[in-house]
């Protein structure tokens, strides 16, 4: 079974898909965010899981307060002799 990956835009935001709501996180995602972390840290030497653990908790700490997904599409009526 593929994975689907969790796109973010410029590192900076989370996209959920209604099929991803699993508290599933990609691995891309997180290491783009611990990356960010480990710059924001004046890119200390050693411990790489610190930051590894920090992205992953607010990634998903993110996905856990995100609103549930609504349908905004209007519906479609079929009009009969359409």
């Amino acid at each position: 079974m593929a994975k689907q990956r969790m796109g973010t835009s410029g590192n900076r935001g989370l996209h959920i898909s209604p099929s991803e709501t699993d508290n599933h996180i990609a691995s891309e995602d997180i290491a783009a965010l611990a990356y960010e972390l480990w710059q924001a840290r004046g890119r200390p030497e050693g411990s790489p899981e610190v930051d590894w653990l920090e992205a992953e908790k607010q990634l998903r700490d993110r996905l856990e307060s995100a609103p549930a997904a609504q349908n905004t599409e209007p519906l479609l009526v079929r009009r009969s002799g359409a």
